[in-house]
């Protein structure tokens, strides 16, 4: 039995070797209606592969509008300890001609200050940066020895979105949830909309590391308006500040401006979260505006790796630690 187990922890290990994780998305681009993913790769070879396993292509950019785009959508998901992220441009025969790897003729470069530069002769593979959405040139992924797979921006033609979502889904790293941001709407409309459409509610936020991952990872993102509507609410009947959350879990945790919530105007029984300036991140009471909502959907339990997503990876994670002997 144990030769048989280990026979099926290698092939899951080459399985998963070939494989790509989605990180993020997908994400839709409104200006060329194109859909991106944020996804982890083992070598260049793999990119190409699980782009088309998405139905598309390493990320070719056109325009600045559309690098820009890239960098304000999908950069901010760039997990640590990486800062870029590779893009579909490379100069695999070391002849100092970069092309792209979906075969295009297209022009536009966006390199940072002095590169490519080649640096050490091993450096073929362009990468958009964390810090500025500039472009450098780096070695075959994955050039940070102990960090994990490589993170690579697809490119998939026609957007993926169903009606009524604008981001996601984004898997928290800790929890496994997802979370999506819906177009806007009414608080009630949302939640019926999040039951009926991904089996899900408008987010419970129940501690400060769930809090910082939805700032981190949703507040950055283009088009959100003023504030996102959280699941918070009370009803006519409660007192105001008497708030519970849409799966009905109870408030443990919040993180209400200062002075909030102060029931300023009538009816203000529902929570949002501000997107923008010096109170970015911080909740407010308020009525039940339209606005578009952050939506959370609990992780599978079959989801053994926390990507949000079920795949072969999930069968190595359980064996991992079936064979770790972990409780």
């Amino acid at each position: 039995m144990f030769r048989a187990l280990a026979t099926l922890v290698l092939s899951v290990c080459l399985a998963v070797a070939s494989q790509a994780q989605v990180i993020a998305g997908p994400f839709a681009n409104p200006t060329n209606n194109h859909t991106y993913y944020l996804i982890r790769i083992a070598n260049y070879a793999d990119y190409a592969t699980a782009a088309g396993n998405l139905g598309g292509y390493p990320v070719v950019i056109n325009t600045l509008d559309e690098n820009q785009w890239i960098y304000q959508t999908v950069m901010p998901h760039v997990p640590a300890p990486f800062d870029y992220a590779y893009i579909g441009y490379s100069d695999p025969n070391s002849t100092g001609s970069y092309s792209w790897v979906a075969g295009v003729l297209d022009t536009f470069t966006h390199w940072n200050l002095g590169e490519p530069n080649n640096s050490g002769g091993t450096e073929h593979y362009a990468s958009m940066r964390s810090i500025d959405g500039t472009w450098n040139d780096i070695q075959a992924p994955p050039p940070d020895n102990g960090n994990g797979f490589a993170p690579a921006i697809v490119e998939v033609n026609g957007t993926g979105w169903p009606t009524g979502y604008q981001y996601g889904p984004i898997a928290s790293p800790d929890s496994g949830h997802l979370y999506y941001i819906t177009t806007p709407a009414t608080w009630w409309n949302q939640e019926h909309f999040a039951q009926a459409t991904v089996s899900g509610h408008v987010a419970a936020i129940n501690s400060a590391a769930e809090q910082n991952f939805l700032v981190k990872s949703l507040l950055p993102l283009p088009n959100l308006g003023a504030a996102l509507t959280i699941g918070l609410n009370a009803t006519l009947a409660n007192p105001p500040g008497y708030y519970f959350w849409a799966d009905n879990e109870t408030v443990t945790y919040t993180h209400w401006a200062s002075g909030e919530p102060n029931h300023a105007t009538a009816n203000e029984y529902y929570g949002e979260m501000y997107t923008t300036g010096a109170l970015a991140g911080f909740w407010n009471d308020s009525t039940d505006t339209v606005r578009s909502a952050i939506v959370e959907v609990n992780r599978c339990p079959a989801d053994f790796n926390k990507d949000g997503a079920l795949n072969v990876q999930d069968i190595f994670a359980f064996l991992s630690a079936w064979f770790s002997g972990c409780p």
